[in-house]
């Protein structure tokens, strides 16, 4: 019976609270163009950090042509 009061009856840990700290962007090159991404960076309240990776648009270079 004990284990069961034990099991029952233990604080369970609440969950960490996430803060929002920032977003980041960043290109990364892809053929002619560019993909764009976007970060959302977060911090915990034990000072851990996290980030979410979000697509963003392509973007592509266009060339001036001499005809």
């Amino acid at each position: 019976m004990r284990i069961l009061k034990d099991l029952f009856l233990k604080k369970r840990k609440q969950p960490m609270k996430k803060e929002f700290v920032a977003t980041a962007v960043g290109y990364v090159p892809w053929g002619d163009g560019a993909a764009e991404y976007f970060y959302n960076l977060y911090e915990y309240e034990d000072g851990t950090r996290e980030c979410e990776k979000f697509d963003g648009a392509v973007l592509y270079h266009t060339r001036k042509c001499g005809f």
